[in-house]
């Protein structure tokens, strides 16, 4: 499943566009029923979530996905296989300006309603390797701090919002 964000506006999801704005039962048409739980629909197991606000589509949110067949792009770029440092230089030029800072994981570019989240900070997980060593449980923890290293280099959530 190829979609492609539309900066202020939606994503198209294999050239069918869910628009910021539109009727929930707009989307549901092209994406099926999915799961809904209060002001939020969920399809595709989880990876793309729309809420809504009065059954009018507010913010679209995509998420890193363990299916090899879904693609998300912004320009071409493959958000979620390209390394965030290149996601971010990417969003940066397009913004023209520095992103807002949502937290340490997460930063808002403005001028292109699109958000970006990782699961864990490069930062954080720096702490963690320290904290490890210091308490003498480096070796043990070893697999899951090269995993969480793995997850901070990429995005994991992108929002679209208007």
């Amino acid at each position: 499943m190829r979609i492609t964000i539309i900066p202020h506006e939606g994503i198209l999801i294999e050239g069918k566009k869910i628009s910021l704005g539109a009727t929930i039962e707009q989307a549901m048409q092209i994406l099926g029923q999915g799961e809904r739980l209060d002001e939020a629909c969920y399809f595709e197991e989880g990876d793309i979530a729309i809420f809504m606000e009065n059954e009018f589509i507010d913010y679209i949110e995509l998420r890193r996905s363990d299916n090899q067949n879904m693609l998300v792009t912004l320009d071409e770029l493959d958000i979620f296989r390209t390394e965030k440092k290149k996601v971010l230089q990417q969003l940066v030029s397009k913004n023209l300006e520095p992103p807002v800072e949502d937290d340490e994981s997460g930063n808002s570019f403005e001028n292109l309603g699109i958000s970006v989240y990782t699961s864990i900070s490069e930062e954080e997980v720096e702490e963690m390797i320290e904290e490890a060593k210091a308490d003498g449980v480096y070796e043990e923890m070893l697999e899951d701090i090269q995993r969480d290293m793995e997850r901070a280099k990429y995005v994991e959530t992108v929002g679209i919002f208007a």
